[in-house]
């Protein structure tokens, strides 16, 4: 359906003064009602055929300017047979009050009925929940969440949500009641033989679900598990335990080590910090004395994360390693020795990898610019790379010749 041209006006209004450095909101509102009028009582959002360029604006900018777009979306969304697409819009603001709005929103469309709960639309208040610097992911928040969430379905959620974010969204919303977690439901996620060996220990912390998941990575690695099992031979469940209730779980779930260890001072001197069968060489020797025994806990661990988030975390390890090589070979190519062989392999193997890494790094972004030029550079480099072994082929010298140098250290263009 064609827009009327008092629709488009109002559309590049709100477009314009939302992109723009000194919006005028009064202009902005003047157009959302505009299009509110537009909007009849009960209608579905996929007949709105101007909604779509509003949903991203939320989630694109702070600022009064917002308001008056967010109270368009809120009235769209009470009236709507299918509100889910607007809430989620609503969702995603970046205002803090616009947040706890949007959830409000959603209770509402729940409790009416209008809406239910589907692993997209909980899959996506999980990671608003979990956004850094979210406004609804305090107790309160999660406490609203909970009235359209009920025990079984928060239980669901929890065992058996599609993302660790829905898990932990769960685990909050059973932890509301402060009881502990179901024996059987832990065996279930931990496994009867984790559950059997830390059980004292969950039942000392008085685990919640939410250490259940942390707990997870600790109970499904092996070595983890032995490494407590070992730290428990060294210093004792009674103190094992206390060590655990300080950490708390996130903290060793992926492995802890414990070092008992002796503080020995000679002469009245700093005391040397030794292991207890280091320690007994001492024993007997005249002005040695045992200043201390201190026991060493280190303790691994690390918040499960969603697969999306440990990609993303990957590509940063990548881009600061691809820094870092891409020094080293820049300080390769300027260095004034003479190239030998063994130096030109060095550039071609650190020239390798960079390329590998940039290509991996942008050769799959939305930007089709950035795509490109990835894949030319695979391309100039694989040229490039077959040059230069043609022309190793035909000299046996260590010190290679000016035509080699040329393409692996150009202060020109080696074409």
């Amino acid at each position: 359906m064609p827009l009327s041209d008092e629709v488009r006006d109002a559309l590049d209004i709100i477009d314009t003064q939302v992109a723009a450095f000194l919006p005028h909101d009064d202009r902005v509102a003047s157009a959302c009602r505009t299009l509110r009028a537009q909007v009849p009582g009960t209608v579905a959002c996929s007949a709105i055929p101007w909604l779509p360029r509003l949903l991203p604006l939320p989630a694109q900018r702070v600022g009064t300017v917002i308001a008056p777009i967010f109270d368009l979306l809120e009235a769209i969304a009470a009236g709507a047979r299918d509100p889910w697409p607007v809430i989620a819009a609503m969702l995603a603001a970046r205002d803090s009050a616009l947040q706890r709005r949007a959830l409000d929103a959603l209770v509402r469309a729940c409790a009416s009925g209008v809406l239910r709960l589907t692993p997209e639309i909980t899959g996506t208040l999980a990671d608003r929940v979990d956004d850094e610097g979210s406004a609804i992911a305090d107790d309160a928040a999660v406490q609203q969440v909970g009235l359209v969430l009920d025990a079984t379905a928060a239980e669901s959620l929890f065992e058996h949500g599609g993302t660790w974010n829905a898990r932990r969204l769960g685990a909050r919303v059973l932890d509301l009641g402060g009881s502990p977690p179901d024996p059987a439901l832990m065996a279930r996620i931990l496994g009867a033989g984790a559950v059997a060996m830390l059980g004292r220990y969950l039942a000392f912390t008085r685990a919640t679900h939410q250490d259940v998941l942390d707990i997870q990575p600790l109970a499904a690695d092996p070595a983890a598990l032995d490494s407590f099992r070992r730290a428990e031979q060294v210093c004792g469940r009674r103190t094992l335990r206390e060590v655990v209730a300080a950490l708390g779980w996130r903290r060793l779930n992926l492995g802890i080590e414990v070092h008992p260890l002796v503080g020995v001072s000679v002469s009245g001197g700093f005391p040397l910090v030794l292991a207890p069968v280091e320690a007994r060489l001492f024993d007997g020797c005249p002005d040695v004395r045992r200043a201390f025994d201190r026991t060493l806990v280190v303790a691994v661990g690390a918040r499960p994360e969603d697969s999306r988030v440990a990609a993303k975390s990957d590509a940063v390890t990548r881009f600061r390693a691809y820094n870092v090589v891409h020094a080293e070979v820049l300080a390769d190519i300027l260095d004034v020795a003479p190239l030998d062989r063994s130096k030109l392999r060095r550039i071609l193997t650190r020239m390798d990898r960079l390329v590998e890494d940039f290509a991996a790094l942008f050769g799959g972004t939305a930007d089709r610019g950035s795509r490109d030029e990835a894949a030319a550079l695979v391309r100039v480099h694989a040229d490039l790379a077959a040059r230069i072994d043609r022309a190793l082929a035909g000299t046996s010298a260590d010190l290679l010749p000016l035509d080699v140098c040329r393409l692996v250290q150009p202060f020109e263009d080696p074409t």
